[in-house]
């Protein structure tokens, strides 16, 4: 199962925090204000779009959160559990921020996790490699990490032996 996610509000910014409106105002990109592709991380404005490349083929789940983590006001948790899926695989942007909220929600709600260095992108390479560290620290605290190459041959081995 695929689920993919994108943060942005209400086109009336009801499920817009203040304090998130004031932060992002004083960063100098205002959630709600007109931008080059719309009304900034507003749902419905071509800026909120999933690019091309990653465009969602049928029967997969797109998550709309007003918040970092994927499972903040949403319903990912119960789609989820309704499937019993217990693993998942993360990646995505900002490493530090929206990836590794959803990391920690998941792991809080106990599921396991394994997130992908090379899928996932942060504006700082130093955090993006603090994240990774976080999440292998103490024994593997917030899951484990690899990378793209390992997990394809993984399926690929795994494919392999279920077909014999």
């Amino acid at each position: 199962m695929v689920v993919h996610t994108r943060y942005g509000f209400r086109p009336d910014r009801s499920d817009l925090a203040e304090s998130v409106r004031r932060q992002s105002r004083d960063a100098g990109g205002e959630y709600g204000q007109p931008g080059p592709l719309g009304r900034i991380l507003t749902r419905g404005e071509p800026g909120h779009e999933i690019i091309d490349e990653l465009r969602p083929i049928e029967g997969e789940v797109v998550i709309d959160k007003p918040g970092n983590g994927a499972f903040y006001a949403t319903g990912l948790h119960d789609i989820l559990l309704e499937r019993r899926i217990s693993r998942l695989i993360l990646s995505g942007v900002t490493t530090q921020c929206c990836v590794e909220s959803t990391l920690r929600e998941a792991v809080d709600r106990g599921f396991y996790c394994l997130t992908l260095y090379d899928c996932c992108a942060a504006f700082d390479l130093k955090l993006h490699d603090a994240t990774f560290a976080a999440i292998e620290s103490e024994g593997h605290l917030f899951g484990w990490v690899s990378d793209s190459h390992a997990l394809l041959n993984t399926l690929g081995a795994a494919s392999a032996v279920a077909a014999e």
